[in-house]
């Protein structure tokens, strides 16, 4: 790093509003701080945009669809500095907690916690894939464990993907880790060689079979395949099943082996839904004995704390995994925890005929994590409209405003509170197989099939912000109707209260024409006066409602200047509707019934503006 970067950067310094403090971790492309803004405690991931390709934006893309308490919060995101950018931040909370795989090692969980543990995963996946997303690199490493409720929380969603995202690689399968990968992902890749550019696409149901290897390891203290490198390995991923949990732990209970093994299962379509997997945890927790609260593993005291140096997690998978599966030269129970400092003297196989039940060993420490999902995406915000529904799915017709919303409640200014749990494990990317190796053209964007959604919460569907991974998310022009809307300046007063209720010039939020629609859905709309609802993270107007205009050309262009707090109270604003970063207005879909009428997607985003362009 040059010497002007690190100066940029070092703590004390200010970014985009926030001050720096201590550095809580470094990789290949950037740094992660703790950092305060307005007296709150954040976490800031900091990443120079010249080595990621893309990645940055499509990881604020995605979490600006996701809220859900099993998965990481975001704050705010853009680009510094203003002239000639060279970071990409990323604001995210901070919280004390641990990642799951310290957790697991430390409490030596019983068979109950173990499977609070994978509801609480099976909750935050269902609400990622009703988003329209896919993790594509669960492990126990991107799983936080929150203190003090002990809720897992999903994170690092660096090399997620979700539907008309641009492809930033060129490699048969995306990015993501090797022992996590689904039997038809490897058998793709198998049979890449005679396909011509072979891409493969992950799916929900691969998120599932990532979760069953996380789940076999917290019951057996073991992958369900030890290593998946050789042909002959993968082969066997592909074709082979894993021995059942129970078999390699007697003291797993049959109801878990079995859940386990159907996670595992070589068809995608027998592994069910994440959603259909939280309903089976909660019959098998309800129907549960005594026996489950027995720790799953032995108890071992001698294993030593890693230092600093010990290497990380993924380093030592395979070393670490003989060690367990084998156990040492006095044939010892198998073990967790960090590899000895001296190979043991010799490595014999399991007696098959009579399984031990693995042993875990302590590792006192604190991992300090770090989450998000998105308020305040500064003056550089990434917007696209998210691939809609099924041909035939109806379109509503959103009504005009009657006047201001009747109050539902008192509306009060939010007071500081504990943060939610958050964030992301890990900063270098490219650690990662198969990262970026080509920044894709600005016009050139990856058709992709939209994913189907579980279920359409309305919180959800004003939070699901629809955000291009890249600025690239160009858009086919068709005649232009009439010129885009001249600038004007913003309401007198209009910038002065948004500041007093603290919403800042860049601040952002999603909006919903229709409260109960999804947030890809049509809906119609007409041009001149319109009302819509208001999505989260915009201080006293979240979840409240925006009245303004609607103005049409080429694109649908929307001013807004008047807004309500849920308890109807009035605030003066100034806020654009955006598709993408520097792209005022949303697509029109087409298909138009009548003059005055378009058919937009149902969400989009609004910007707080000192001025409309």
């Amino acid at each position: 790093m040059a010497e002007a970067q690190r100066r940029e950067d070092s703590p004390g310094t200010r970014i985009a509003g926030f001050t720096l403090g201590k550095r809580l971790g470094s990789g290949a492309c950037g740094d992660v701080y703790l950092a305060m803004r307005d007296g709150e405690e954040v976490a800031l991931k900091l990443q120079y945009l010249h080595r990621m390709a893309g990645w940055p934006e499509r990881e604020c893309a995605i979490l600006l669809r996701l809220r859900h308490p099993n998965v990481v919060a975001f704050r705010a995101c853009g680009k510094f500095p203003g002239v000639e950018p060279r970071l990409f931040y990323l604001a995210m909370e901070c919280v004390r907690g641990r990642t799951l795989h310290q957790w697991v090692e430390e409490e030596n969980p019983s068979a109950r916690q173990v499977a609070r543990l994978l509801r609480g995963m099976a909750l935050g996946l269902e609400a990622t894939h009703a988003a329209g997303v896919v993790h594509r690199d669960l492990k126990e490493s991107n799983v936080m464990v929150r203190e003090p409720d002990g809720e897992p929380v999903l994170v690092d969603f660096g090399v997620g993907d979700f539907a008309g995202a641009p492809r930033l690689t060129q490699g048969v399968l995306p990015p993501g880790t090797m022992r996590y990968r689904s039997p038809e992902a490897l058998a793709f890749r198998r049979a890449s060689s005679a396909a011509t550019d072979p891409r493969y696409r992950c799916g929900p149901a691969d998120d599932v079979y990532a979760l069953g290897v996380v789940f076999y390891w917290m019951l057996t203290g073991r992958p369900p395949f030890l290593e998946v490198v050789t042909p002959t390995e993968i082969e066997a991923v592909i074709s082979e099943a894993p021995c059942a949990p129970h078999t390699v732990n007697p003291r797993v209970p049959p109801a878990l082996s079995e859940l386990c093994l159907r996670l595992l299962a070589k068809a995608p379509e027998a592994r069910g839904s994440a959603e259909a997997l939280s309903a089976d945890v909660e019959r098998a927790l309800a129907a549960a004995d005594a026996a489950w609260d027995a720790p799953l593993c032995d108890w071992r005291q001698d294993a030593e704390t890693p230092g600093p140096d010990s290497g990380s997690e993924d380093d030592n998978d395979a070393a670490l995994a003989m060690w367990v599966e084998a156990g040492d030269a006095r044939r010892d129970s198998p073990r967790r925890g960090p590899l000895p400092h001296k190979p043991p003297l010799e490595i014999r196989a399991p007696e098959a005929a009579a399984p031990r039940t693995p042993a875990r060993g302590r590792v006192a420490r604190w991992a300090v994590v770090l989450a998000g999902l998105a308020c305040a995406v500064g003056a550089w915000l990434w917007v696209a409209t998210p691939t809609p529904g099924a041909v035939g799915n109806p379109i509503r017709e959103v009504a005009l405003p009657g006047g201001p919303p009747e109050s539902e409640q008192a509306a009060t200014l939010p007071s500081p509170g504990p943060t939610l749990a958050a964030v992301t494990a890990e900063v270098a990317h490219p650690k990662k197989e198969e990262l970026p190796v080509k920044q894709m053209p600005d016009s050139v964007t990856t058709p992709q099939q939209p994913a189907s959604s579980a279920r359409a919460l309305k919180a959800a569907a004003r939070t699901m912000v629809a955000v291009a991974a890249c600025s690239g998310l160009g858009c086919p022009s068709g005649p232009q109707v009439r010129p885009a809307p001249p600038g004007e300046p913003c309401p007198p007063g209009a910038v002065e209260a948004m500041k007093r209720a603290g919403i800042r010039i860049g601040d952002a939020t999603s909006l919903a024409f229709v409260d109960d629609k999804d947030f890809g859905e049509p809906v119609l709309v007409r041009e001149g006066r319109v009302q819509v609802e208001l999505g989260t993270n915009f201080g006293p107007l979240t979840s409240g409602k925006a009245v303004g205009e609607l103005i049409f050309a080429d694109r649908v262009y929307g001013r807004f200047t008047q807004a309500y707090t849920r308890g109807g109270d009035f605030i003066p604003v100034c806020l654009e509707m955006v598709e993408q970063y520097g792209v005022r207005g949303i697509r029109r879909k087409g298909g138009d019934p009548s003059p005055g009428t378009a058919t937009v997607s149902n969400t989009a985003v609004l910007y707080a503006v000192n001025r409309f362009e």
